[in-house]
């Protein structure tokens, strides 16, 4: 948070009628510079707002976020994990719910003893429009992840994950949602700690109606440490920057053996684990591809399909 929004600003002393934000793009971070005019109809403000009237930072925080992306209106709609990256500068990935062969929930347990930000995502429903489905989920819209948990409940582990609707609104209504009666069938302790009969959009669900309900997940973490079991082994990073140019570095994918070498191409050494990892991680390496756009508006860029392939050099 300080280095999104940098301490010491105020409306008190020496207040200028301006505020001071960094966003993560594409390698460095940047500087955002706005004035303290907000977008209100009636006094009352169009967009990201608190529930307490005298709380602005979420809207000045949205207003600079907008002028990175173009415009408010370059702010519909996109992805999640572009958001994720421009406010942390942390490691990105992905998973879809339904076909991840991995333990998701302790992965996921791993990601917020780290304080990754988690975001998850419905399934669209037969229009684009955020239909509010029965048991209270609505479609084709993104959520939050706050906490994962575990409960003991008839004396059996029940792994728990808990869910935000940005709308500080709306919740799921089935299995241990705020007023499930399962919750009378664990510890007065538990409940204490997790329970919550306010409707303010934050709800527990199950990791089995969790990967039914919502279609992926994607995580995003200052260091991927949080993919490994162990938490002696830590993570070095490395960034290259290259361009694919029509005609000249623009190969095309493994079809086309006659230019396809004319891609760029890097070396990755995998150094020898250290002694405390050894035996306890493997050597994983993760590969991020991001794809920097000239245009300044967001609306306005096209997204080229770019790939990439891993080979193994043995030596």
């Amino acid at each position: 948070m300080d280095q999104v929004m940098p301490v010491g600003q105020s409306f008190g002393e020496d207040y200028a009628g301006i505020f001071h934000f960094r966003f993560w793009r594409f390698g460095k971070w940047i500087d955002v510079v706005i004035d303290d005019k907000l977008p209100t109809i009636n006094g009352k403000l169009i967009f990201v707002h608190s529930k307490t009237s005298n709380e602005f930072w979420p809207a000045l925080l949205e207003k600079a976020y907008a002028k990175v992306c173009g415009s408010y209106a370059d702010m519909h709609a996109g992805l999640v994990s572009e958001a994720l990256l421009d406010f942390t500068g942390g490691i990105h990935v992905h998973f879809e719910t339904a076909k991840t062969s991995i333990d998701l929930w302790s992965l996921m347990n791993r990601a917020a003893k780290a304080k990754a930000l988690m975001a998850c995502g419905t399934f669209l429903g037969k229009t684009s429009a955020n239909t509010v489905l029965p048991n209270g989920i609505v479609q084709g819209h993104a959520y939050t992840v706050t906490e994962v948990y575990k409960v003991t409940c008839r004396g059996k582990p029940v792994q728990l994950v808990r869910v935000l609707n940005p709308w500080g609104k709306g919740e799921w209504t089935g299995d241990w949602s705020d007023k499930s009666s399962l919750w009378n069938k664990v510890s007065k302790e538990e409940q204490s700690r997790c329970r919550s009969l306010a409707n303010d959009g934050e709800f527990w669900m199950s990791m089995e109606d969790f990967t039914k309900n919502f279609e992926d997940i994607d995580i995003c973490c200052l260091s991927p440490d949080f993919l490994d079991s162990s938490s002696e082994c830590k993570w070095t990073s490395t960034c290259y920057k290259d361009s694919w140019v029509d005609g000249t570095t623009a190969g095309g994918c493994l079809n086309n053996k006659d230019s396809f070498w004319m891609n760029p191409q890097f070396r990755v050494r995998i150094e020898e684990l250290d002694k405390e990892c050894s035996g306890q991680c493997p050597e994983n390496i993760l590969v991020s591809l991001m794809q920097n756009h000239e245009k300044r508006n967001r609306s306005e860029v096209s997204n080229f399909a770019i790939g990439f392939d891993v080979f193994a050099i043995l030596l």
